[in-house]
């Protein structure tokens, strides 16, 4: 596990090609990619198995405006 970084960002775009994900998740989008490098209420984490993005989790820091 790991920050997400801008590197990470076109593995996870791909994932979003599903309907259903892009539907129940989406949009993912440059502005939801600026947004969340940038945010400092929460953060992104990746979750990386033999150097391949296999997951995503993002959390709101408790108290956060």
């Amino acid at each position: 596990m790991r920050p997400l970084v801008a590197q990470d960002f076109p593995e996870l775009r791909r994932w979003f090609a599903d309907p259903e994900l892009d539907e129940q998740l989406g949009p993912l989008d440059e502005e939801w990619l600026r947004h969340v490098l940038a945010d400092d209420s929460g953060a992104q984490f990746s979750f990386v198995r033999d150097a391949q993005l296999v997951g995503v989790a993002g959390v709101v820091w408790r108290g956060a405006p």
